[in-house]
Order: structure tokens, then sequence, then C-alpha cells
């Protein structure tokens, strides 16, 4: 169910790659970095919205060319993959803008020009993204800002929490098919697994740094902007206080905590190690580049490629933390007995599921089709979090006609029985299903006449 995301991150990556490299083995490698990450799989246990990397290497890729051979459609493909990444993901938007800015500043260097993209050929195409981003996904962001600022969202990540470990983009984390051996380190970190598991792989690392070593010879654009991205998204993954093997370093204050201050809205996203993933994009760039020039190095070359391709597959084998039995969910999505139920009841009213993890809520709804009574969102605004805990109490007192007449909820999942025999306010409430854990009641009989 998860393939898409994974197929379409690698071409893009491949066609980014591509164009700095002019290597079509360096590419493939750049694409596999990209899509194969540990990140990548790490985020495939609810997080579709992350799974769908494909739309940033095709925004750097066309941000880039415009500044560099500025026109007009040019800028309307910028614009659009920038609305394409917001329709994704804010977090991919935000990252896509500061990776653009990185790029900016560095062409104004080449330029010696601070305001290069307002002059010459670079005047009308950029002014035409910067329009057409403002129509397509200025109205998206600005209602977001507008949302928040009328009820504040309910935010429960916290920046201090899920800032990325100094070592978890060198040491393998919990989604690592031998995470086992490194398990002292990210059991540590205090993150998740699906969030720590960042890590790049010593074979990428000695691609980048062979390209340093031979910084003079292998002459690629962009190459100072690509490890400047590098550093510096790694840099703000780190968050706002430095920490390591899971220890908070005590005044090691980082530039994440100057970002918080002059980006509108960026407390709401709480979760700097996500920012790791341009730092991946940036790191497979580089590495196609020094997997070309290293393959086209004679047969010692081939040779050590060879190797580092070998031990990249090693480093990057998934596993599922959860169970190392059960199947990567991107090859088996296990769908319970009770959701395939819901499928088969009559359609009308919303369900109100009290037992699945939040983040399934929305894989499940694709699966038995019927609208959900506080369905899963990332950010909550405080008055729905308030009436999404007001429907579970009700539940749990028994309120079941106030559940079906004032917010149509007509199925209820449960993981007690709620309905005894002989028990008061029940007579109507119809248990459909019972598993392990897990029951089913109908409520629409409940609605009267």
């Amino acid at each position: 169910m998860c393939y898409w995301p994974f197929v379409l991150s690698g071409l893009t990556a491949f066609y980014l790659a591509y164009y700095f490299s002019r290597s079509y083995i360096g590419s493939l490698l750049g694409g596999f970095i990209f899509t194969f990450s540990s990140y990548h799989f790490a985020h495939l246990g609810g997080h579709l919205n992350l799974l769908s990397m494909q739309w940033m290497p095709l925004f750097a890729l066309s941000w880039y060319v415009l500044l560099k051979r500025p026109s007009i459609p040019l800028g309307l493909a910028a614009a659009f993959t920038l609305l394409l990444c917001t329709l994704t993901d804010y977090y991919y938007a935000f990252y896509c803008v500061l990776l653009g800015l990185i790029f900016l500043v560095g062409f104004a260097i080449h330029h010696k020009n601070l305001f290069f993209f307002m002059t010459g050929p670079h005047l009308v195409p950029v002014s035409i993204f910067v329009v057409a981003a403002l129509l397509t996904t200025g109205p998206i962001i600005g209602s977001v800002l507008a949302a928040d600022a009328r009820d504040p969202f309910f935010v429960t990540n916290v920046p201090r929490e899920f800032s990325l470990d100094l070592l978890a983009p060198v040491i393998p984390g919990g989604h690592w098919r031998f995470s086992s051996l490194t398990e002292s380190h990210w059991t540590s970190v205090g993150l998740k697994y699906d969030e720590s598991s960042v890590h790049l792989g010593a074979s990428v690392f000695l691609l980048l740094g062979y390209v340093l070593l031979r910084w003079r010879g292998l002459r690629f654009p962009g190459r100072g902007i690509w490890f400047f991205a590098l550093i510096a998204f790694a840099i703000f993954s780190f968050g706002p206080v430095l920490h390591i093997w899971g220890r908070e370093v005590t005044g090691a204050v980082l530039p994440y905590a100057f970002l918080e201050k002059v980006v509108p809205g960026l407390e709401l996203s709480g979760v700097p190690a996500r920012m790791i993933v341009i730092t991946i994009l940036a790191a497979a760039v580089i590495a196609s580049i020094g997997f070309a020039s290293l393959f086209r190095s004679g047969w010692l070359g081939r040779a050590a490629a060879a190797v580092l391709v070998g031990l990249l597959i090693f480093e990057y084998l998934p596993s599922n933390p959860r169970n190392l039995e059960e199947p990567i969910w991107a090859l088996e999505m296990p769908v319970p007995e009770y959701v395939l139920h819901l499928k088969d009841l009559p359609e009308g009213g919303s369900v109100l599921d009290l037992t699945a993890r939040r983040d399934l809520d929305l894989y499940y709804q694709t699966v038995h089709e019927k609208p959900l009574a506080g369905g899963f969102l990332s950010r909550l605004p405080a008055s729905l979090a308030n009436r999404q805990a007001q429907l579970e109490w009700m539940a749990s007192q028994g309120e079941f006609s106030t559940l079906v007449r004032q917010y149509d909820v007509k199925y209820l999942v449960t993981t007690d029985e709620v309905c005894g025999a002989g028990q008061e306010g029940c007579s109507e409430v119809r248990k459909t299903f019972q598993g392990p854990g897990i029951f089913v009641y109908d409520l629409n009989a409940l609605e009267g006449p």
C-alpha cells in the first residue's frame, strides 16, 4: 500500500542527482540513498504524509535551475512543486522554503549581488514564481496561521524532546535490521525510534569524504551550496539544545532556538529531528557525484564502488522494530477484523473508535469508508481537543443518546464491554462484533423516529 512514495521519491531524487552528476549509475545510487533511507522506512508506521518525499527533489531542481537559467516555465514549475510539497506536508513545505533561501544566498554570493534576482533576466521569472506561490501556497499557510490565532492548536511535540541526538546520523537506529547491535544508543535518546532512525550510513560518509578529498578535481555545480545545506539542516535537526547519547548538554544552545523566534508558526511543528531529511537529500546528491567519479577511476575504483554498494545495502536493511517477526508495513499492512466488520455495516452516521492508535484511524477509514467522530489530526485546535475528550467521556459514562443525537455517532468501538445484560440505557444498543479486547456497538436505534 505504500509502494508509490518509495518509487517516486527515488525517481525524483534520481533526476535531481543526474542534473548535478550527469552520471546514470551515480544518480541511481543517489535515488537509492534518498528513498531507501532509514528516515523513509521509519515513518511507515502511520506517518503517510512524511512518506511522500517525492516533491522536495523536484522543487530543489526547478528552483536551482530557475536561478541558474531563469525562464517563466521554470518559475511556474517551482511554484507548482512548492504547492505539491505544501499539500503533502507543511514540514516539507517549510524545508523547501529554507533550502530555497540557501540556494538564493549561494547564487547571490556567486553573482556578488544580494539582489541579483530582482534584475536582468531573473526579474520576470522570479516575480512570476513569487506571485504564483502567493496565490497557491500562500492561502494555505495563511489559513493555518489564522486558525492558530483564532483557536490555538494543541501541540504535544516539544522541540527539546524531539531533537536529534548528535550521534543519530552516525549510529543505526531502531528500524535497522540488526538494531539490537545499537540498542544501547537508540533506546537512550528519548525520541521515539520512528524519529531517531536517521543514520546516513558509513558508505555515504565515505563518499562524502571522497568528494571533499577530491574537491579541486571534482567540479560540479552547486557543490558549496549542497554541502552547506547538508550541514545546516543537520544542525537544525539537533533542535534548540544539543543532546549526546540521550543527555542534554547544558548551555549548548543551537540555531534552531533562533529559528523558532524568527519564523512564524514554527512552534507548531515541534519536531526538529525531521529536518534531517534535507541533509539526506543533499548527501544523496553529493554521494552520487562521488560514486560516479569513483566508478570511472579504473578497475580498482569499480571494486571500491561495488564494496560501497554492498555496505550501503547492509546498512539500509529495514525491519519492523515493534515485532521483528512481523512484515514491514510497506509490504503488508494488517487490518483488524473489526475494521472489516465496520465496512459491512450500513452507511449513515460516524464511527467513534476508542481502540485504534490515532495514527491508524485514517488508514482504517480507507477500509471501512465511514466518517470518523474525532478523527486524527496532527494538530488539534484546543476546542476540538476538548470536544474529543468530551466524546470519550460520554462513551465511558454510557451517554449514548447524546452521542447519537448531538454528534451523529452511530457506531462505537471500545476495548471494554459498555453494555452488560440488563444495564440501564442499553436496551437499544446492539453489540455487533466481539473480538479479543474489541467490541463494536450499533447505536442507530437510539436516533429515534
